[in-house]
């Protein structure tokens, strides 16, 4: 019996070296396959946290775009606006319109600014996750941003009471379908189909992260 456990006693002692590197291999790919499923666990976390910070710096930048081009402006809006501006102009002054039409517009814009700061800090982010389709997306609503500005401030300068008229019946007209929304339906508002497009590209490129 002893000469038999002799005899064996090298095998033994391989077949533990064996097991032992068995065990040793399986926990380090146990700990690899760990590892993987924490990162990928902690980058499909940050992916959906940041899509919800786009999208909601998106809709806050659309309601804001609204409510810029909402036409009703009623007596306290522009007395809080004249106020908030600090205007020294009374509402029997002939150019009171013109200036405190002005001063709800610029306080009625910053929403506007504010949402849209959010979403380009968003939008970095944005294209170091998911490349530049994500910046060409958040990109595509500045358009509608910069045509509301343009129009927002012709149409403001040509209401000036002594001022020279810029603006001839067709571009004003033109320029009246960007500044007021007399409509929530697409098809009758272009500057809205635009906006509701540039939007639609955003979600396109975030809402995948939340359903992953």
């Amino acid at each position: 019996m002893d000469k038999i456990l002799t005899a064996i006693q090298p095998y033994i002692s391989v077949i533990k070296d064996l097991i032992t590197i068995i065990s040793l291999t399986v926990a380090g790919v146990v700990a690899i396959k760990g590892l993987q499923t924490w990162r990928d666990q902690l980058k499909g976390t940050a992916n959906y946290e940041l899509a919800k910070r786009v999208l909601k710096a998106t809709y806050r930048l659309r309601d804001a775009l609204q409510y810029v081009r909402n036409p009703l402006i009623l007596a306290g809006e522009f007395s809080h606006a004249v106020k908030e501006a600090q205007l020294e102009v009374s509402p029997s002054d002939e150019d009171y319109h013109a200036k405190s039409t002005a001063a709800v517009y610029q306080l009625r814009w910053k929403p506007v600014f504010e949402a849209y700061k959010d979403l380009e800090l968003e939008a970095v982010e944005a294209e170091t996750l998911w490349g530049q389709e994500a910046r060409d997306a958040t990109n595509s609503i500045r358009k509608s941003i910069n045509s509301l500005s343009t129009a927002l401030d012709f149409y403001l300068r040509d209401m000036q009471p002594h001022g020279p008229r810029i603006l001839d019946n067709l571009t004003r007209d033109t320029y009246e379908k960007i500044v007021y929304s007399f409509s929530n339906n697409p098809e009758e508002d272009p500057y809205l189909n635009e906006l509701n497009l540039s939007i639609r590209a955003i979600e396109e490129i975030a809402r995948p992260y939340l359903t992953r």
